[in-house]
């Protein structure tokens, strides 16, 4: 650092060029007396971009005589590493420990690129079982503990955990640790830590059995809970067959993840060779429906015969067959994104399962198996229905225009489009037109359907069709009712909206017509009789409340 070296407390003398500082000692200060000191001081800034674990070495040379004699010494440094406190020689040095957590899409357990690093991960250093530092993970998944006392020469015992974010007590632990030492489920034990030591390669790589994801909005779902029943009693298993006991019972967090570690330690309550169902609860007071998805049904369930994942090893049914000692369902460690058609190959998962222990992990679980829920469609599509006809006619045709709007943000499939008609009209065929292109309904009755309809983003969709008005339907008000429907499910994804008209009688076709004179009848016989004029100006009304005034002559 610049104007940072001094020689015995003073500057002078000293000169800095590339990455080598002189001193000229003899130049400012004369001859070095016997045993005198010339003590040179400095301070340097490390690059950084060094990575943890570089040695930095520093090598100094002294030069006197003519001719010229040298001598030399170095130090060298650990980046990342904590130097003891000064103190006799010999004090040890603090360590650093260091490892990564992502998921091992490919199960090598060695971190690929491509394969997605877990940013806010805890992970903490256990001492003698008392909780002595925590980190989290960066953004690349990465983590380093410093100043970890050696203990390569004390009885210290130390111990990694490691904790996905928001986890707690009924959080599955999702993958094994990967070191030097003794590995378990999201734990590291037994470190043994030399003075200074950089110590590398204490990975966390998760292996979950796949993702609980919204079948609408292809998101992870927070909350759902999971339990793994026999399929004979549909009874859940005792907590004594998972190496992880909060598995049964597990709640997702945010990335949505699930996993269950069978372990069939008992034969009657989990036998190896059992079939196994997946049960799913949707997270508790949000606006999902209950049980499996309808609209990405499961391949397999408890009226099916069980998915053998055993079988499944190495054959077709096997997603990737590069990974030959794990059962994937599908070719991606994500939920399948809006693009891969709902009930294709792509969105298969099952959850009534054949597991045994005979090739353990890759026989005892499945991967890749993406499970959906449902999401309350009800008010997502915004629908209105008008008519620019308030009284209509026997026999005119009604025009009715139907306007659908998403409001959900996001795309909405399998819509459809109910019109409900009153009795004795009916939809003139050819005349309907969906954005503006010829689009005929589904007819059953006096219901029309339109099928199969996508809805993007915030887009608006406008039907527009012509009614026929029955020649049997009598006078009064007759509403037309539409809404917007999931084909799938049945449900109503929006409100009802309704168009009213009033069928009145056709003045030709329909009404009598009453004439008639008034006058002055001065015999009082009931005839007009000559000199009998008629009275102009007279307002006739009938009982329903009719009206006719006479012309000059007395006609009405």
């Amino acid at each position: 650092m610049s104007q940072s070296a001094t020689v015995n407390g003073l500057a002078a003398g000293v000169s800095f060029a590339g990455s080598t500082i002189t001193v000229n000692y003899g130049a400012v200060h004369g001859p070095l007396a016997p045993g005198g000191i010339a003590e040179f001081r400095f301070r340097a800034t490390l690059n950084a971009n060094l990575v943890l674990g570089t040695v930095v070495t520093n090598t100094g040379v002294a030069a006197w005589d003519n001719p010229t004699q040298t001598v030399n010494a170095s130090v060298s440094i650990v980046v990342g590493s904590i130097p003891g406190p000064p103190g006799t020689p010999g004090t040890p040095s603090f360590a650093v420990l260091n490892g990564s957590v992502w998921h091992d899409a490919n199960f090598d357990d060695v971190r690929d690129s491509g394969e997605r690093p877990l940013a806010g991960w805890a992970v903490e250093l256990y001492r003698d079982n008392q909780q002595l530092q925590s980190v989290q993970t960066d953004a690349n998944g990465v983590y380093s503990v410093i100043g970890v006392e050696p203990n390569d020469q004390a009885g210290i015992r130390y111990e990694l955990r490691f904790r996905a974010p928001g986890a707690g007590a009924n959080t599955a632990m999702l993958g094994r640790a990967v070191s030097p030492f003794t590995n378990g489920l999201q734990r590291i034990s037994g470190i043994i830590v030399p003075s200074g030591a950089n110590l590398q390669g204490l990975n966390l790589p998760i292996h979950p059995n796949g993702v609980i994801y919204n079948s609408v909005a292809r998101t992870p779902v927070v909350g759902a809970t999971l339990t793994l029943l026999d399929a004979r009693s549909a009874s859940p298993l005792p907590a004594s067959c998972f190496d992880d006991a909060a598995q049964q019972g597990q709640i997702t967090l945010a990335d949505g993840y699930y996993k269950f570690d069978i372990n069939f330690s008992d034969a009657a309550a989990c036998p190896s060779g059992g079939d196994y169902l997946i049960g799913v609860t949707a997270p508790a007071g949000t606006n999902y429906a209950a049980g499996y998805s309808q609209i990405i049904p499961p391949t397999s369930n408890a009226s099916t015969a069980a998915f053998s994942v055993p079988a499944c090893l190495g054959s077709a049914a096997d997603a990737i067959p590069g990974t030959a000692l794990f059962c994937e369902v599908q070719p991606s460690e994500f939920a399948p994104p809006a693009s891969v058609p709902r009930r294709s190959a792509g969105t298969t998962y099952h959850v009534h399962l054949r597991l045994d222990g005979s090739q353990m992990p890759g026989t005892g679980q499945i991967f890749n198996n993406h499970i959906a829920l449902d999401p309350q469609l009800a008010g997502t599509l915004a629908i209105s229905k008008t008519t620019p006809l308030l009284h209509v006619t026997r026999g005119q045709l009604v025009p009715y225009v139907i306007t659908v709007n998403n409001l959900a943000g996001r795309l909405l499939a399998d819509v459809s489009i109910v019109d409900r008609l009153p009795a004795g009209f009916a939809y003139v065929k050819g005349s309907a037109l969906l954005d503006g292109v010829p689009t005929e309904p589904s007819v059953a009755g006096q219901e029309l359907s339109w099928n199969g309809l996508n809805i993007a983003g915030t887009q608006v969709r406008t039907l527009r069709l012509l009614v026929a008005v029955g020649a049997g339907v009598t006078e009064g008000e007759f509403v037309n009712r539409a809404q917007a429907m999931n084909a799938v499910t049945g449900n109503g994804m929006s409100g009802e909206a309704t168009a009213t008209v009033r069928l009145v009688p056709d003045l030709t076709l329909d009404c009598t017509d009453v004439t008639g004179k008034v006058f002055n009848d001065a015999n009082h016989n009931g005839r007009q009789d000559d000199g009998e004029d008629g009275l102009p100006g007279v307002r006739v009304v009938t009982a329903t409340g009719l009206q006719a005034t006479t012309d000059q002559y007395g006609r009405y």
